[in-house]
């Protein structure tokens, strides 16, 4: 019980994290809206970076690695085997930034002039991503 209850605080722990990645990615994008193209192009490159630290994060969330890879992990079921132990089923879901719908940036900035547009569809992006790892994790139970 204990092993089913350390996979899913650590799952949790990995959400909790990748939101907060999420967060600073559509931070990084709002400024770009508002910045030179220079400094766009770099906040653009920062961008790509903390997509890079979601997969990572999707990659190890977990207790002790037994998860797939670029899956969290969540209780899906319990159930009574017959010399009466508790059998808890794991199930999870894929929280890389190509289930969630984060693109790599591009064309953030088309020569001096940035992009307001494509920088929007990214923050667009973010928000769904975020809405998504909120519906996976409403279904956990607590610990």
């Amino acid at each position: 019980m204990s092993e089913a209850v350390q996979t899913v605080k650590a799952a949790d722990a990995g959400i909790q994290s990748i939101n907060t990645l999420i967060a600073a990615a559509k931070s990084l994008a709002s400024s770009a809206l508002s910045s030179d193209s220079t400094t766009a192009t770099a906040l653009m490159t920062q961008f790509n970076t903390v997509r890079t630290q979601i997969n990572e994060m999707a990659s190890d969330a977990g207790y002790k690695r037994r998860e797939s890879a670029r899956r969290h992990q969540r209780l899906a079921h319990g159930q009574i085997r017959r010399d009466g132990r508790l059998e808890l089923g794991i199930a999870g879901f894929d929280g890389s930034t190509t289930s969630l719908g984060i693109s790599l940036a591009a064309g953030w900035v088309s020569g001096t002039t940035v992009t307001a547009s494509t920088i929007e569809t990214a923050m667009t992006a973010l928000d769904a991503a975020k809405d998504k790892l909120r519906t996976e994790s409403a279904s956990w139970p607590t610990t």
